[in-house]
């Protein structure tokens, strides 16, 4: 009779990526007649074998899918021969990626930290959980806009933990943030989480440079920002605002708020402009607005004494 020998086993197999579903492997190509490449939970004993195959004898990778998230997979690539007989070679063991993270969301970003926060994991089974979570940010979007740049993290190993926050940045910079679930040998499965910059700093020790009868000028040392805001209200919540005034000048060492009432209490706050348009404010307090000066304030003839001197004028509102 007559039999086909075995093709060459596939040179020098390696995992070459991994989602949480799914595992890649590259190989150098032989004289083959196509590769078929299997993934096992339990080393190819007991239980399901997943597998991917082609009839291509030069396509050197494969990925095999449906594969449990977070757990170890046994991994083996073969090559085939005409009767489409297996000659395997084996490849390192894997882990498929924890499950992406769902509802990642910026909850809040402050001078030189940003909170983000997601729904929390279950704690079992083991394709539904992980070890815990990876909050990234980085100011060149983790290399994609320069190469390079500073990384700066926070994780926890509490599944049930759904927020964390990363410090450490500089502030008034656009940060990229990327969040995602740790896996058994602690890799994330990272996901985008957007981009905002950083809260400028607040106004060097702003206070009150002028009050006038319609207007309150407030001066500063000037930071690194992208201009200020001057704000002025009735109420100490600023809610609403009676009058601001503002500048793009990033250099700029005080405003004037005006358009107020005379002989009023305004409550006033000076803020930062970051890179995102997003004030940083600092609150002075109150103060009152002069009374209006006196109308037609004139000396009657009649007034005008050897040591005294009368005076009339019409009433304003004042104290």
């Amino acid at each position: 009779g007559t039999t086909v020998t075995l093709a060459a086993a596939p040179g020098a197999p390696a995992l070459t990526a991994a989602s949480s579903t799914s595992l890649t492997v590259s190989w150098s190509t032989s004289a083959s007649q196509g590769y078929r490449l299997e993934a096992s939970s339990t080393n190819f004993g007991a239980g399901l074998v997943y597998s991917s195959a082609t009839p291509n004898g030069s396509l050197g990778s494969l990925t095999v899918s449906g594969l449990d998230p977070n757990t170890t997979h046994y991994l083996r690539v073969a090559a085939l021969n005409w009767n489409s007989h297996p000659n395997y070679a084996s490849v390192a063991s894997s882990i498929t990626l924890a499950p992406a993270l769902a509802g990642v969301q910026q909850a809040a970003v402050f001078e030189t930290s940003a909170t983000l926060n997601w729904a929390a994991l279950p704690a079992s089974p083991q394709a539904a959980t992980s070890e815990g979570y990876a909050l990234e940010a980085s100011s060149t979007d983790f290399g994609a806009l320069a190469p390079g740049g500073l990384t700066l993290s926070s994780a926890t190993p509490v599944v049930g933990l759904s927020t964390l926050t990363v410090a450490g940045l500089t502030a008034n910079v656009t940060y990229y943030y990327r969040a995602g679930a740790l896996n058994w040998a602690g890799t994330a499965n990272f996901g985008a989480a957007g981009s905002s910059a950083t809260l400028a700093p607040l106004p060097g020790a702003p206070a009150f440079a002028g009050i006038f009868p319609g207007s309150v000028t407030v001066s500063w040392t000037p930071v690194s920002s992208s201009g200020y805001e001057l704000q002025a209200s009735l109420n100490a919540s600023f809610t609403p605002v009676a009058a601001f005034s503002s500048t793009t000048a990033g250099g700029a060492a005080g405003l004037t708020v005006s358009g107020l009432s005379a002989d009023t209490t305004y409550f006033l706050r000076a803020g930062s402009v970051n890179l995102g348009g997003r004030r940083h404010y600092a609150v002075l307090g109150g103060t009152s607005t002069l009374a209006a000066a006196p109308v037609s304030a004139v000396f009657p003839s009649t007034g005008v004494f050897v040591s005294s001197a009368t005076a009339q004028w019409l009433a304003v509102t004042s104290q």
